[in-house]
């Protein structure tokens, strides 16, 4: 309440008005930002890779969005750039899967981009599933792409695939986010053993840190 009546005390210098001022012109940008042809790359405009998005972008922006949306936020993306957001989705993704729960039929394999990068990989799979499940909760309509977190498309991701145990952060990250969405604790449980173990220890400068080996 503190926070309310003046300044936000405990971690900051800037009012509240100050800081929904910033969290606005942030979801404004996310909402421009967005690709002619659906999606976010790394530049908000078009011309680094074509009109299309990454998949790997498009979970975080649509968290971005769904955070703006619980704080009762402006600028929301209008049904016309959700439907193109769906239809980027949809064309990034093959061997679909029926849900009899939802009467829908939604791609299982995704790539990350149709001209540049269109491996149906893992990561990119991830990435697509997070990303209609989180338009399940922005906007719940499958026209957008939405799918609940109980799809048969997402079942079936975690059929197929596990946790990887060599420091795959790109990928491991949003398996376990879909995991928590879809209520796999196995994910989980296997990710803990496999944390725990790696953490530096060592009460040098990266205690309680981690280092993994990776091309990025």
């Amino acid at each position: 309440q503190e926070a309310y009546d003046g300044d936000c005390a405990e971690c900051c210098d800037l009012t509240i008005a100050q800081i929904q001022a910033a969290a606005e012109s942030a979801t404004a940008f996310t909402v421009y930002a967005d690709r002619s042809e659906g999606g976010w790359r790394y530049w908000p405009w078009n011309g680094d890779g074509g009109n299309h998005g990454d998949m790997s972008h498009a979970p975080w922006a649509i968290s971005a969005l769904l955070a703006s949306k619980k704080a009762g936020l402006q600028a929301a993306m209008s049904d016309f750039q959700l439907k193109k957001l769906g239809n980027f989705i949809n064309s990034h993704g093959t061997s679909p899967v029926d849900d009899n729960s939802s009467g829908t039929s939604v791609a299982t394999k995704y790539c990350y981009h149709i001209y540049h990068d269109s491996v149906y990989a893992p990561r990119p799979t991830v990435c697509g599933l997070v990303t209609r499940a989180l338009l399940q909760k922005l906007s719940g309509s499958a026209d957008h792409g939405a799918i609940p977190a109980s799809h048969a498309a997402v079942q079936k991701f975690f059929e197929d695939n596990q946790p990887d145990l060599q420091g795959d952060l790109y990928y491991n990250k949003p398996g376990a986010w879909l995991a928590y969405m879809a209520g796999n604790g196995d994910w989980g449980t296997a990710l803990e053993g496999y944390l725990t173990g790696t953490q530096d220890l060592s009460g040098g400068s990266n205690d309680g840190s981690w280092y993994f080996e990776d091309q990025h």
